[in-house]
């Protein structure tokens, strides 16, 4: 959100990020990010499992569009788009898609204009990044 709300909470996130950064102070300073990504065939299609730092305590939270994740899209080699059932697991993403493991090219996380479904959150309240992983 280019205008967000909640602007306190974002000034107390980037305190956090300072303090870490620059005095190296403990404690969460950042969201989820993925540390990990493996991709295995089952059955029909792939699972993906994406391994997360910074992860404890995931959830999956959204204001006014549920709590499911709707904003994995895999690319197969074609270029054609897949959405991923994508749920959470500690200290880790797990999908699943009907797209066989070699034809998976790239995985994406918040790659649109805004999010369709709940986005993940740690412990801290600080959310998971957009991110493109290529093969």
């Amino acid at each position: 959100d280019l205008h967000p709300h909640g602007k306190k909470r974002i000034g107390e996130r980037l305190a956090a990020q300072a303090l870490h950064m620059v005095y190296g102070m403990d404690g969460e300073y950042t969201g989820p990010q993925p540390s990990e990504i493996s991709v295995r065939e089952d059955g029909t299609g792939s699972v993906i499992e994406i391994m997360l730092t910074h992860a404890d305590g995931l959830y999956a939270a959204s204001f006014d569009k549920g709590s499911e994740l709707h904003d994995f899209m895999i690319e197969d080699r074609s270029g054609q788009l897949h959405e991923g059932k994508a749920v959470l697991e500690e200290h880790k993403v797990k999908l699943c898609i009907n797209v066989k493991a070699q034809e998976i090219r790239e995985i994406r996380y918040l790659y649109q204009d805004t999010n369709h479904g709940a986005m993940i959150y740690n412990s801290a309240g600080y959310p998971m990044g957009p991110f493109v992983w290529r093969r």
